[in-house]
């Protein structure tokens, strides 16, 4: 990438509600001049420009102190979009929650050295399709210790178009980001001159998308050939990949990883309870759409807004459906937030 010319970058300036992506791939303003030392062999010429030290830090925040990036109206209708197309096709579509912070495309080429995966049209994170289905099938293949029917059929191989099509995983509303640093303390040793502690580390910032986004990831067959079936098997495979295996860059480290509830703390946006409530507790609930994965019921509780599952589903009147507002029993209050009931059978 070649620095801006300076009419441009005295004048340039990215607000909120812009095309982040845009703006940070291809407006980068904080160049620094330097000349090559006397004894270093470069090609450089006499003088070029680098991004180092604070100024790498000080780009990332251009993007950050703006606030979510991402236009709320053009992200909500294509989500839409995304639906409608899931729902003609006899799709699924799922929405998960980062519940870490989490990166994409670190790889690609940056000035400050780690890229940044940014949707072109709307200016957001985003999840290509392609590295959906590639972590999907590396779980799934890992579970099951090699390469069956059914994977084939799904992803396909050498001599098979797979019948399942994933498509880019989008935000459902503006994301907040943030930067994370990382310090590799023995860069640029010899062998002349080893890695020890007398090194001084080097800070790297990147840009993260915070916890707490909320991502829509949709699966549509290619055929008749895939069942429906098929399609909740992929996303029960799908879930227990994005919350143990993670996707993106630094998945070693925990990020990139996803849920279809965020992990204690709860995040901003989630109701959050003044006082803990007490095993024994009769309170009053309501019931959920949302169902746990072996289809048992899920409730919220009224007066902390908090969501848990009821441990006796099948007790659970069949003449009740989501929306109503019951009794419950509270048998537990968990760390991470989540509640546990319990059907009040004496009450139907």
């Amino acid at each position: 990438m070649l620095p801006l010319y300076r009419e441009i970058t005295s004048t340039a300036r990215y607000t909120a509600g812009g095309n982040a992506g845009l703006w940070y791939d291809k407006f980068c303003n904080q160049w620094q001049v330097r000349s090559p030392k006397r004894e270093v062999n470069t090609s450089l010429g006499p003088r070029y420009h680098v991004l180092e030290g604070e100024s790498k830090k000080k780009w990332i925040s251009t993007v950050t102190s703006q606030g979510a990036v991402g236009d709320k109206k053009h992200l909500a209708e294509v989500i839409h979009r995304m639906r409608e197309l899931t729902q003609a096709c006899g799709g699924l579509a799922l929405e998960l929650v980062t519940d870490s912070s989490f990166v994409t495309g670190m790889g690609r080429s940056h000035p400050i050295e780690n890229g940044f995966a940014w949707h072109h049209t709307l200016g957001t994170p985003y999840l290509p399709g392609s590295s959906i289905k590639g972590l999907l099938r590396a779980w799934i293949k890992s579970q099951s210790g090699g390469v069956d029917g059914a994977l084939t059929l799904w992803f396909g191989d050498p001599g098979q178009v797979g019948r399942v099509c994933f498509l880019d995983a989008l935000p459902l509303e503006p994301v907040e980001l943030g930067i994370d640093v990382m310090t590799p303390h023995y860069a640029g040793w010899t062998p002349a001159n080893p890695p020890g502690d007398w090194m001084s580390p080097t800070p790297i910032p990147f840009l993260v998308v915070k916890r707490c986004a909320r991502f829509l990831f949709c699966m549509v067959p290619q055929d008749e050939s895939l069942s429906a079936g098929d399609l909740h098997t992929l996303k029960d495979h799908l879930i227990e990949a994005l919350q143990w295996m993670g996707v993106g860059a630094k998945t070693a480290t925990g990020y990139g990883r996803f849920a279809e509830q965020p992990s204690a703390p709860a995040c901003p946006s989630q109701p959050e309870s003044p006082v803990r409530l007490k095993p024994g507790d009769i309170v009053s609930a309501t019931l959920l759409e949302e169902r746990t994965r072996k289809g048992g019921w899920k409730a919220q509780e009224a007066t902390s807004g908090r969501v848990g599952y009821i441990e006796n589903s099948a007790s659970v009147p069949q003449d009740k459906k989501a929306g109503d507002t019951v009794q419950l029993e509270l048998r537990s209050d968990h760390a991470d937030g989540t509640l546990a009931f319990r059907w009040l059978e004496t009450r139907g």
